[in-house]
């Protein structure tokens, strides 16, 4: 399946160990933390300098060498637009300072003219001079050199995906650079428009009136994403100037384009399964659901949902709700599936039984995860597709209160001997004695006593009914009581609820963001914030993720909260749970623990990272599930996938992947496979003819990065084709300069 992520670049800000560093480097004095040093647009015969500076914090000498790599981390020509001084391991005395010098020589390489130049700059730092490296920092040097009057770091402003018809608009900005000495004159700006549209003009970039540029100066142009409809949009911003300097040309052209999405969840049709009564649709919205025979067993049906938009569905969850409660009387017998392709359809089943003489109204929502998946814009009236259950049962029997809230208790209540205690008032309005058999509290467990067990109802009397709810919970919780009968009305049912106050709502987290390259190992801290160390003596801790994407390599105690604590870790594919006991209290840190991952390429370029809430729990001696818990879980993300577009087989064999996409001199396929698996790589043109011989491939590791030559070929659009003993990948490439 062919996937393409638009030209993200996702960097971590630092690298290397989490402990202290040994060694502190910035480029910039007013933004330590940037690890991005952009030279800018240059002329291509001029030269700019930038430096690294570095301090060595330790109280011993250390040594530091630097490495530069291509984007796939590799060598290769690119790598010497920047001229590194200097170039052989240096020695950086205790808490001394020194610098590394970078020039970017525009006329160092003429082949590279007008080609975006992105290269890591690597600063190993070691402890001896031929020990191994002990502390790596990676700076990611951007830069362009043009031999015309403007000119543009980047030449493509993508907006990849953007909700349709939404208020907002996603929005950048363009910047160009005069490289000439003297001021140009703008002639024209004008927005050409690949795609057609009807009513506003989707893709918009404000122009000025008048516009001189003074030499050596930036000006930006904003631009704005705000699609109508569903689709691929696209546009040439075309800059017209007066050429002053005879520079090669005197228009600059810069591409912008955004994807149009939409999400639609359309009912289609209502199917009855099972038991009495008739269920219809009425409007375009609304589930009808009449004659049902209270007790009876109610009705079963399916609820069959098409997807009319262009993204898939991706449910979360399912609720069907009456005033924000889940419907008493309303089931979820099977819910829609988690993915719910274009163009098809599915079905839920659902199930009313009612024991009352009633109307009840609910809403079924499906939740689904549109606003999660990177789509920009989207409204809040996307993320849930919302039904009207409207269903009708009778019943002889009458329930005083329907809905018994008991309150709320403390949270030391909770672990003491203190009572749940409601009672409720049961009528017979029938003509004819009721006989109830037997009653029940689900879930079980909920209640500790009911009282009377079993009674007779005369026509037009009434019974106190006495029920108890065990306090092994926290939160809220809600019994269903049912009156069993062996005759005429089986079954009645209505509701109890009660709640415990806790202490302040305890916040568990992972980082909101997290990426690296496929391969690396990366450690995920477990943030844990209000708890009293005092208090706190066991935690449970369980996530769920990707297995494809991460696999657990254990845990990490030094320096966190849970240095001196009893750990036990389970852990299966895509699922690790931590059980943490503490004898004394826990060290005053946030983190409560540091997880490790092995990193993989997967199926998508991210993968979420989420607490599992009925396991996750903090606790004390007696109450393990002591402390509300607010969880937020992270996203993990693939590093460095701009341009990158890759395929997988069904069976999942091996995965293979091209960046980037287009490519101008070099691309780069990332291959992801057993070790030591033989492929060949090949580029084919529109006729299946071979334009590159085929190049044969051994892996040495889970995921092999191998640079093809496309320099010789001319700017088209070619297939990738990846073969193994068994098995063939064809990729598209576009080829463009």
């Amino acid at each position: 399946m062919l996937r393409w992520f638009g030209c993200v670049v996702l960097m971590l800000l630092a690298s290397g160990s989490i402990l202290a560093q040994k060694v502190e480097l910035y480029w910039d004095d007013a933004n330590k933390e940037s690890r991005v040093i952009s030279f800018g647009v240059i002329p291509s015969t001029i030269a700019v300098q930038r430096r690294v500076v570095l301090r060595n914090a330790t109280s011993a000498d250390v040594f530091v060498r630097t490495v530069r790599l291509n984007r796939q981390g590799t060598t290769s020509p690119i790598i010497d637009e920047f001229l590194v001084s200097p170039t052989t391991v240096t020695i950086l005395q205790s808490q001394r300072r020194d610098t590394i010098s970078i020039n970017y020589n525009a006329a160092q390489l003429p082949q590279f003219v007008d080609t975006l130049v992105d290269v890591d700059l690597v600063v190993q730092v070691l402890d001896t001079l031929n020990g191994p490296v002990v502390e790596s920092h990676t700076f990611r040097m951007l830069a362009r050199k043009t031999p015309r009057a403007l000119g543009t770091l980047d030449t493509w402003i993508a907006f990849d995906s953007v909700y349709v018809n939404s208020a907002c608009a996603k929005r950048d900005t363009i910047p160009v650079s005069n490289l000439s000495t003297i001021g140009i004159s703008i002639a024209r700006q004008q927005t050409r428009v690949r795609t057609p549209y009807m009513g506003r003009p989707e893709i918009i970039v404000d122009t000025f009136p008048q516009l001189r540029i003074p030499e050596r100066t930036d000006v930006s142009w904003k631009a704005r994403y705000q699609p109508l409809d569903r689709g691929r949009d696209s546009a040439d911003f075309v800059i017209v100037y007066s050429n002053p300097d005879n520079a090669s040309d005197s228009v600059h052209v810069l591409q912008v384009s955004g994807i149009g999405v939409e999400q639609q969840i359309e009912l289609q049709s209502l199917v009855p399964l099972s038991g009495g009564g008739d269920v219809l649709r009425r409007g375009r919205d609304t589930i009808d659901i009449s004659n049902v025979a209270a007790g009876a067993g109610g009705i079963t049906f399916g609820v069959v949902i098409s997807n009319e938009g262009n993204v898939d569905i991706g449910v979360d969850s399912v609720r069907i709700a009456e005033l924000g409660l889940p419907s008493p009387y309303l089931t979820v017998v099977r819910p829609f599936s988690s993915v719910i392709p274009v163009g098809t359809t599915d079905t839920m089943i659902v199930r009313f039984d009612a024991d009352a003489d009633l109307r009840h109204v609910a809403d079924l929502l499906v939740h689904t995860n549109i606003a999660r998946r990177g789509y920009g814009c989207v409204p809040d009236t996307a993320r849930v597709r919302r039904f009207v259950v409207a269903a009708r049962a009778t019943s002889i029997f009458s329930i005083t209160p329907e809905l018994l809230d008991l309150g709320t208790l403390t949270t030391r209540k909770e672990c003491t001997s203190h009572r749940l205690v409601g009672v409720f008032e049961v009528r017979n309005t029938s003509t004819t004695t009721a006989v109830i058999d037997s009653v029940t509290v689900t879930p079980s467990g909920t209640a500790t006593r009911v009282s009377p067990g079993g009674f007779t109802i005369a026509a037009g009397g009434m019974v106190r009914l006495e029920v108890e709810l065990s306090k092994n919970f926290t939160g809220t919780a809600e019994g269903l009581i049912t009156l069993w009968s062996a005759s005429g009305e089986r079954r009645r049912t209505f509701r109890i609820r009660a709640a415990i106050a806790e202490p302040d709502t305890l916040s568990v987290e992972v980082p909101r963001f997290v990426s690296s390259r496929p391969g690396s190992i990366i450690a995920i801290p477990v943030i844990a914030k209000g708890y009293d160390a005092r208090v706190l003596r066991s935690a449970t801790v369980e996530l769920t993720y990707d297995p494809q994407a991460l696999v657990f390599q254990g845990a990490i105690r030094t320096g966190t909260a849970s240095e001196s604590a009893q750990v036990q870790a389970q852990s299966s594919p895509g699922r690790t749970r931590l059980r943490l006991g503490f004898a004394q209290d826990a060290p005053p840190s946030d983190t409560l623990v540091m997880l490790r991952f092995a990193t993989f390429l997967a199926d998508s370029f991210s993968t979420l990272i989420s607490f599992v809430a009925d396991t996750t729990e903090f606790g004390s001696v007696d109450c393990p599930r002591l402390y509300p818990l607010n969880i937020s879980g992270g996203t993990y993300y693939i590093d460095s996938v701009c341009g990158l577009s890759y395929k997988t087989l069904s069976g999942r064999a091996f995965r293979a992947g091209v960046l980037p996409n287009p490519a101008q001199d070099v691309a780069t396929i990332a291959l992801s496979s057993a070790p030591g698996s033989a492929f060949t790589i090949q580029l084919v043109d529109a006729l299946g003819r071979g334009v590159t011989d085929p190049m044969p491939v051994v892996t040495a590791q889970p995921l092999d990065i191998i640079p093809v030559d496309v320099s010789g070929v001319p700017p088209s659009t070619y297939t990738v084709l990846v073969r193994s003993a068994d098995a063939v990948l064809s990729i598209p490439l576009v080829v463009r300069r």
